[in-house]
């Protein structure tokens, strides 16, 4: 399989995901957060604003 295939096929079984940026060698804040339920990440994206000011684009 390829490292796609791995990732996609691990993906599959999840509801959502994060990851966080913070100790990244190219930058010292940051992450993202991935949810299938698009409510929920509605949800998710005004309460960060609340709290850090700002949301990351999104696709």
């Amino acid at each position: 399989m390829t490292p796609m295939e791995i990732a996609q096929e691990m993906l599959s079984h999840d509801d959502g995901y994060t990851m966080s940026a913070e100790k990244d060698g190219m930058v010292n804040i940051g992450g993202f957060l991935c949810l299938r339920d698009g409510d929920l990440a509605g949800e998710c994206r005004n309460r960060l604003l609340l709290t850090e000011g700002f949301a990351g684009t999104s696709a």
